[in-house]
């Protein structure tokens, strides 16, 4: 029997199982239970939260999925990149060749439809093992239904003052916002601005301060320039010191993050008066705007007409003869819809730049976010092209087979004349899995020159670093279990840190926009609040003060650069994984960092580290003779990436 009184909803069972699968979306405070035939799902973290404070007996969603299944939504979802290839119409939505649906970062598609499929196989079990007579569920889990039960028999919960989803309303592959992130002191500020406003106000910013000091970049010259894409000049300091003696034009084009967003940025721009911003907007003529809005209008209704093809997306969205279409059809509709004016505008700007006869190279950070993919579908001149890596991952060859099969380069192939990595590890690994050696070359890291010239500084107490990477939906790994289970081995470890006299403790979050970097702002404002948590803060700074780094890494397949960074400043490094299968209990001597399960005895190499001085030192020898390994060219690696790329 079902009673609603205002927000309130009553469930009294019967003799039938009734089933509530409740998400963030809806308060379990608004729902009143009587009865025993009735089994409730949490389907995130605080939900799970909710209903363990409030005593509530619950499963968790995430349990009728096995790692086996996950891994192959995760290698079906590949499988759909170029979806838009497949469809009747896909000509009908090229321009100069191009189709305008291909410019979205494949990345973004990935860990939405991923999360979703998840959702959506994780309800099918879960109506298959239970076998329910009646569902109540909250609005955003109803749409998985549709194929698994009769609506005679389900009751929707709606509670209009929660919006809050995995990830955040609105964010990632369908993200109409843009996430601001600052620090007021050492608590982490988070805010959200449409993405519209964000590039008014970003235009109107650029146009006043680069008028006002003269870095819009003016194509007088006859020497052919080098275009960096998407570059944080604060960053790559060096490798702008080194690029402007060349006397070559070193042309910006940033559209996602302004190049002057900081002051450090604008201070080194004005410095190196070689280094320019492509004012990309000013490359459209009268003409161009005419065209544009007629080709607008076209493609439109292109798009529109695409979509009335139910049949055809119903089965090419589809696995195991199911379709999930209509669980992704809305906001596939709404994105490429909202998009497709910014892609193809942006499209008819990248044509100009490229045919100006102003670009001699192109250097980038990675080849999947939409102005680099752009600019590589549009280079029909062959302007020779760098891929700059960006990030560590290769100081265990035992892993290199398992982490090539989530490799950025083996889901999407790389596109670029060259590919500049920063070791004989990386050179090694990325050989051997496939890409010519001719397109590899070893220069070191840009990004890291700068950390090669620190002096150490002494403090009075110890300071530990607790370097924390987020679960992430990338993998379709990071569910309510693990989540649970980080939070529970980040309690252990900082109580254990707590009980050593004189040891402070400092953390840094991942830099990126992620669902579970909220969830530990959450976790340390509500259990640690004299822990000083930084996220945007830089990394240098923050492992320059501290005596040791400890990265907690949900996946031993996926360490964070901030330990090469701890070891270039010579500090002693250490990895907790959560991944069951990462079985370390104690220290391997074979390489420098300290990387042990979540298992291990932490307290005991904690100790050993910070009081044992001779163990120390030891560790602090390997960091010297392993990062000649992992790191070529320390501390001149931009003067090197700058002879290759003029």
């Amino acid at each position: 029997m079902i009673g609603i009184n205002g927000n309130q909803v009553k469930v009294v069972p019967n003799s039938s199982n009734i089933l509530v699968l409740l998400d963030s979306t809806f308060s379990y405070s608004k729902i009143t239970i009587k009865g025993n035939n009735t089994k409730i799902f949490a389907f995130d973290l605080p939900t799970y939260h909710d209903l363990a404070n409030r005593g509530i007996s619950h499963s968790l969603s995430d349990d009728y999925l096995t790692k086996t299944e996950r891994e192959e939504l995760h290698d079906f979802v590949n499988s759909l990149y170029n979806w838009y290839d497949k469809t009747p119409e896909s000509k009908n939505l090229e321009f100069d060749g191009i189709n305008l649906l291909s410019i979205i970062n494949p990345f973004e598609f990935h860990e939405y439809f991923l999360s979703n499929l998840i959702t959506f196989f994780s309800i099918k079990k879960i109506i298959e093992q239970e076998k329910p007579h009646e569902i109540f569920v909250t609005e955003r889990l109803s749409k998985f239904l549709d194929s698994f039960f009769d609506k005679k028999h389900i009751t929707v919960l709606n509670d209009p003052n929660l919006t809050y989803e995995k990830g955040g309303q609105g964010k990632g592959f369908t993200a109409d916002q843009i996430e601001l992130r600052f620090n007021v002191l050492s608590k982490p500020i988070t805010m959200y601005v449409s993405k519209k406003t964000y590039s008014k106000v970003k235009n109107i910013y650029e146009n006043i301060i680069c008028s006002f000091f003269n870095l819009w970049f003016n194509p007088t010259k006859n020497e052919k320039g080098i275009l960096l894409l998407e570059f944080n000049p604060a960053a790559y300091k060096e490798l702008f010191m080194n690029l402007n003696k060349t006397n070559k034009p070193i042309i910006l084009l940033n559209r996602r993050r302004s190049a002057i967003w900081n002051k450090e940025s604008l201070k080194i721009l004005k410095k190196y008066t070689n280094c320019k911003i492509l004012n990309y907007k000013k490359l459209l003529n009268s003409k161009d705007k005419k065209d544009l809005s007629r080709l607008k209008i076209k493609y439109q209704q292109n798009l529109q007409n695409l979509w009335k093809n139910e049949e055809f997306f119903a089965n090419l969205f589809s696995k195991s003869g199911i379709s999930f279409w209509h669980v992704v059809k809305r906001k596939m509709e709404n994105l490429y819809y909202n998009r497709l004016d910014e892609y193809l505008e942006y499209l008819v700007i990248t044509k100009k730049i490229l045919e100006s006869s102003t670009i001699g190279s192109i250097a980038m950070l990675n080849e999947v976010g939409e102005t680099e993919n752009t600019i590589l579908k549009f280079n029909r001149l062959k302007i020779p092209t760098f891929l700059l890596q960006h990030a560590f991952l290769r100081y265990d060859p035992t892993t290199s087979e398992a982490q090539w099969k989530y490799d950025d380069q083996k889901l999407v192939s790389l596109k670029s004349d060259y590919f500049l990595v920063w070791g004989n590890s990386d050179f090694e690994f990325f050989s051997k899995f496939g890409i010519p050696t001719s397109k590899l070359k070893i220069t070191g890291s840009a990004r890291h020159d700068s950390f090669f010239a620190y002096h150490r500084t002494s403090y009075d107490s110890k300071t530990v670093l607790l370097a924390l990477s987020p679960l992430t939906d990338r993998f379709g790994w990071g569910d309510t279990n693990s989540a649970i289970k980080y939070e529970e081995q980040l309690t252990n470890i900082i109580n254990i840190i707590k009980n050593m006299s004189g040891v402070k403790i400092i953390v840094k979050l991942h830099p990126g926009e992620n669902w579970h970097n909220l969830s530990l702002l959450e976790f340390f404002k509500k259990n640690y609040r004299d822990i000083p948590v930084y996220q945007i803060r830089s990394s240098k700074n923050v492992i320059q003060s501290s005596d040791l780094t400890i990265n907690v890494n949900p996946n031993s397949l996926d360490p964070s650069t901030i330990m090469l960074e701890s070891m270039i400043l010579n500090k002693p490094t250490m990895l907790f994984s959560l991944d069951e299968q990462f079985k370390n209990l104690e220290y391997d001597d074979g390489i420098p960092i300290v990387s042990l399960s979540y298992r291990a005895n932490i307290e005991k190499y904690l100790k050993k580290i910070l009081y044992d001085n001779e163990f120390r030192q030891i560790l602090l020898q390997k960091n010297k003779l392993y990062l000649k390994k992992f790191l070529a060219n320390h501390g001149n690696a931009s003067q090197k990436i700058a002879e290759i790329i003029t």
